[in-house]
C-alpha cells in the first residue's frame, strides 16, 4: 500500500484528483486542512510558523485515519541463524512475528554447513524441526522449508499485506545485513522492494537505555532472566 500526495496550485482539482484516486483504489482520501484554515482566517496569506502549525495537523489527520483503518506502522521482530561470525555467513533459518501474532517461519536446504563449529551444529541444527513436524501449522503461521530464492519469494509476499514496516531485533548487525541480502535477492540496501525499510530497531540499545548501562553491558545480559 502506498499514500499519495497530491500538490499544486488552489483552484486546479486536486481534491477531484484525490477523491477519484481513493474511489478508484478503494483507498481513504484525507481532507487539506490548508483549506480550512485559510477559509477561517479569511486570507491565504501564512507565516512560516503557521505553515509548520498547518503541517503538523495534516500528518496528524493522516495517521489517525490510518490507524482508525487498522494501518499504522507494524513492528514485526525477527531473528535469523546462520553458520558463523563471519562475512560470508550463510542464514540457517529465520523467523519473524507481529504484535497481533502474524508468523512467518523458515528453514534453508542451500547453508553453508561447513561453516559450522560444534556449538552451532549441537544448539542450532540440532534443534531444526520443519522437516520433522508432523502437526499442520496454525492459520496465522507460514511455515516453511526452501533454498535461499524461494523463501525470500515467499518472505516478499508475506510482508506485502502490511501497510508500512518497522523491523525489531536483539543486537541486529549481522541479522539485519542477512535480511537485507535475503530480501534482496542478493543485492543491497537501494535493491529492496517498496516500503521494505533498510533499517531495524535494535532491543539491545532499549535494555541499554532502561537500565542506564552501556550497550556492551547490554549485550551481556541473559535474555531469559529479563523476562522472567
Amino acid at each position: 500500500m502506498f499514500r499519495v500526495g497530491i500538490i499544486g496550485p488552489e483552484s486546479t482539482g486536486k481534491t477531484t484528483l484525490a477523491q477519484y484516486l481513493a474511489e478508484r483504489y478503494k483507498g481513504t482520501c484525507v481532507p487539506e486542512y490548508a483549506r480550512g484554515y485559510v477559509e477561517q482566517k479569511g486570507t491565504t496569506e501564512v507565516s512560516y510558523e503557521e505553515l509548520c502549525e498547518i503541517t503538523r495537523h495534516q500528518i496528524e489527520e493522516m495517521e489517525r485515519i490510518a490507524s482508525d483503518a487498522g494501518l499504522q506502522d507494524k513492528p514485526i521482530f525477527f531473528d535469523t541463524e546462520f553458520t558463523g561470525l563471519c562475512k560470508d555467513t550463510t542464514l540457517i533459518s529465520i523467523g519473524l512475528v507481529t504484535e497481533s501474532g502474524d508468523k512467518f517461519y523458515a528453514e534453508f536446504t542451500d547453508y553453508n554447513e561447513k561453516m559450522c563449529d560444534d556449538w552451532i551444529r549441537h544448539n542450532v541444527l540440532g534443534n531444526l524441526f520443519l522437516h520433522k513436524a508432523i502437526e499442520t501449522p496454525d492459520e496465522k503461521t507460514l511455515y516453511m522449508i526452501d533454498t535461499k530464492d524461494g523463501i525470500a519469494c515467499e518472505l516478499n509476499n508475506w510482508l506485502q499485506k502490511f501497510y508500512s514496516i518497522e523491523f525489531v531485533s536483539d543486537v541486529c548487525h549481522y541479522d539485519m545485513v542477512l535480511l537485507i541480502d535475503l530480501l534482496s535477492y542478493g543485492g543491497t540496501a537501494f535493491d529492496l522492494p517498496a516500503k521494505i525499510p533498510a533499517v531495524c530497531h535494535d532491543l539491545n540499545q532499549d535494555i541499554a537505555r532502561h537500565y542506564g548501562i552501556s550497550d556492551e553491558k547490554a549485550f551481556d545480559m541473559s535474555r531469559e532472566d529479563l523476562v522472567k
